[in-house]
Parts: C-alpha cells; structure tokens; sequence
C-alpha cells in the first residue's frame, strides 16, 4: 500500500504542477497581467479536499471488504462442515427392495364377517319367502 501511496503522491504533485502551469499561462495570455498567487492555493486545497474523500470512500471499502471477507471464511467453514457430513453418509450400493402386502381375511372368526354372513343369509331368507 506504501508504493501506491507514494505513486498517488507523485501523481499528485505533477498534476498539481501542470495545472498551476495551465491556469497561470491561460490568465497571463487572457489578461496580459501577473497571475494571481492565491490561485495555486486553492488549487492545492481543492485536491487536498477530494483526496480526503477519495480516503473516506476507500476506509469505507476497505471495512466493507473486510467484513465480506470474514462472511466468505464463515461460509466456507459451513460448506467445508457439510461436505464432510456428506462424506460420512454411507449410502449402500444395492437398496433393499420395498415390500407392501394387503391382506384382506373372510374369516368367519372376525366379527365383522360373521354379522355381515348373518345379515345377508337374512335378507335372502326374507326374499324366497316373499317371492314364494
């Protein structure tokens, strides 16, 4: 970070060489007068105020980036955690087969066969008499 400190500090300074140069030879040839000596002061305040801002945003960034950076570890631990969950899992080769058996008994032992024969041995009493 150092290097790039020094790199934006030199770009600084010859940008704010450059633009005194300009500004002072635009206002000698405008005006044909001695240019103003406040003028490379507020140029200096001006990029002093946004290099401020540009420090605030990247403090900003930099807090945000860390803050990703500490979710990302989290979520990688988590997936780390799941994928050695999934590797313990032992699935067998060959499923058992799923067997489903209805059973329907007519035995005469259950109650409700034997009230359901004696009801219709009944009603078919109950008929050949009136057909009769």
């Amino acid at each position: 970070m150092k290097e790039n400190d020094m790199m934006s500090y030199e770009m600084y300074e010859d940008f704010k060489e450059t633009m005194v140069k300009t500004i002072k030879t635009e206002l000698s040839a405008k005006h044909n007068q001695s240019t103003d000596t406040d003028l490379p002061q507020r140029i200096e305040q001006i990029v002093r105020a946004e290099q401020e801002q540009h420090r605030a945003i990247i403090t900003q960034l930099a807090g945000r980036l860390e803050s990703i950076e500490r979710s990302n570890i989290k979520a990688q631990a988590g997936i780390n955690n799941l994928q050695a969950a999934v590797e313990t899992i032992e699935i067998p080769v060959e499923l058992p087969p799923r067997i489903v058996q209805y059973r329907i008994s007519l035995a005469i032992e259950s109650k409700g066969v034997f009230w359901a024969m004696i009801g219709m041995m009944t009603a078919i009493v109950l008929l050949c008499t009136m057909l009769y």
